[in-house]
């Protein structure tokens, strides 16, 4: 196997699946997960996210028969509008609940999960260093960009 060759030769560092690293602990969300363009994980999160929107608006239509079809076509416009946007800040859960779309994400995958493989190129240690690094070139480029607008 080509990524074992890599990891015997120390290209690799480490080796895992999608499922053991982002989607077993129930404190993550949708914003930890790695993102290439044509995951599969991608459009599994899609179809999730309007099952959980269209469970949602099957309970609030109860109300009354011509709810029902109106709210129905509102949110397909609403679905289709907000593809493939990640928000800025995650939604807090009720009650400490897990976020739903992990939990289901969570379980479709974990039967599959050694398809889902995750190559370390560099250790978990080197990508925090990089991580605060640009962190503080980002903080410092903003101090300054805030300092110019102070003195003109």
């Amino acid at each position: 196997d080509m990524l074992v060759k890599a990891r015997d030769r120390g290209i690799v560092t480490e080796m895992t699946n999608l499922h053991d690293e982002y989607l077993a602990d129930p404190e993550n969300d949708a914003t930890v997960l790695p993102y290439f363009e044509g995951d599969y994980w991608v459009g599994e999160a899609e179809n999730i996210i309007k099952d959980l929107s269209d469970d949602e608006g099957d309970e609030d239509s109860s109300r009354g028969p011509g709810l029902k079809s109106k709210s129905k076509s509102k949110r397909k416009v609403k679905t289709k509008s907000r593809r493939g946007v990640r928000p800025s800040r995650p939604a807090p859960f009720r009650g400490g609940e897990r976020d739903p779309v992990m939990a289901k994400l969570a379980s479709i995958i974990e039967p599959m999960k050694e398809a889902f493989f995750v190559a370390r190129l560099h250790d978990k240690d080197f990508a925090r260093r990089m991580h605060l690094k640009r962190q503080r070139q980002l903080d410092a480029g903003a101090a300054g960009a805030q300092q110019q607008g102070v003195s003109a």
